[in-house]
């Protein structure tokens, strides 16, 4: 099976079709309903996702920027790096967690891969151990006012950490809520 995935991979590859895993279904239709359904599809199929690609790059910084509800999201910077036709420099960290999850420093190197060919993610750092909370900042980019850590229960039990900046006035959170309506 693995041998005919790689080369419908290779095939797809060649040819240059950008896909990034496939459907397998039974060509038998007896057999397809004897399998059962769902709600809406019959289960007789096997989706098989590929492998994301890796990049080694090196991370440089992280931008922070308040939203309309003031959660200050953080942006990795790294050195460009081409990653399916796509010269890409950024990555989403998501959360204080996450950065911390990665022990990122400036000047570490990481993986970096496009999930799904679309969105930009750092896999891994290659150079453990060095994590600094200075990359966090104290005080919101935009105001100037004292930021927050603001702690919640996620998903199966983990803990989630974001940072906040509290300033209804700020004008990055007033220029997000114009925006968004």
């Amino acid at each position: 099976m693995e041998d005919r995935i790689g080369c419908l991979k290779t095939f797809a590859e060649d040819s240059q079709i950008p896909i990034d895993g496939m459907v397998l279904r039974y060509d038998s239709l007896s057999y397809s309903k004897g399998c059962g359904r769902t709600g809406h599809h019959y289960k007789d199929g096997i989706a098989y996702e590929f492998e994301d690609n890796t990049y080694e790059t090196v991370f440089r910084s992280i931008e922070w920027g308040p939203g309309r509800s003031g959660e200050i999201a953080p942006v990795a910077v790294f050195d460009t790096v081409e990653i399916d036709g796509c010269m890409v420099s950024r990555a989403s960290l998501y959360n204080l967690s996450f950065i911390r999850n990665l022990e990122f420093h400036p000047g570490c190197r990481v993986l970096v891969s496009k999930r799904k060919m679309i969105i930009s993610h750092i896999e891994e750092n290659l150079d453990w151990g060095h994590y600094s909370g200075a990359l966090i900042p104290k005080k919101c980019p935009c105001c100037g006012k004292s930021t927050r850590v603001f702690s919640r229960t996620g998903d199966r039990g983990r803990l989630i950490k974001t940072l906040h900046c509290d300033n209804a006035e700020c004008s990055s959170q007033i220029l997000h809520k114009y925006a968004a309506s």
